[in-house]
């Protein structure tokens, strides 16, 4: 399977499943001007700076529209490109990140949340 394909498939799933809350929170801002909560639990937080960590001494900068995405999810793309050898796309589809951002814990903001916002691009 291609490294799109794997991206894309992490994607529809990741649509589906429902991720459990913490105590940590970042806010992403989307172009069309949604802003997005995603809370996880420490562990989750650590094993995401791990993770880019590792992925930056490989590729160097992520591209912008994986900051879209909840940690677990960065964690797992991360896992990909460094198991294939090649970083993701710069840009992604949107048909292929619309019903990701469309999930229904992506909508629930809390104000008592950090607000550590990501602009990216589609």
């Amino acid at each position: 399977m291609s490294l799109i394909e794997q991206i894309r498939e992490l994607l529809q799933s990741a649509a589906r499943d429902r991720l459990s809350g913490g105590q940590f929170g970042e806010v992403v801002a989307v172009d069309n001007g949604q802003q997005i909560t995603y809370q996880f639990p420490l562990a989750t937080g650590m094993a995401w700076q791990a993770k880019k960590s590792s992925y930056l001494r490989r590729f160097g900068e992520l591209p912008t529209w994986v900051q879209l995405l909840h940690p677990m999810h960065r964690i797992s793309l991360c896992n990909i490109s460094l198991g294939v050898g090649l970083p993701p796309p710069q840009a992604i589809e949107e048909e292929a990140i619309a019903p990701y951002l469309a999930k229904p814990q992506s909508a629930e903001v809390s104000r008592q949340v950090p607000d550590t916002r990501h602009r990216a691009p589609f």
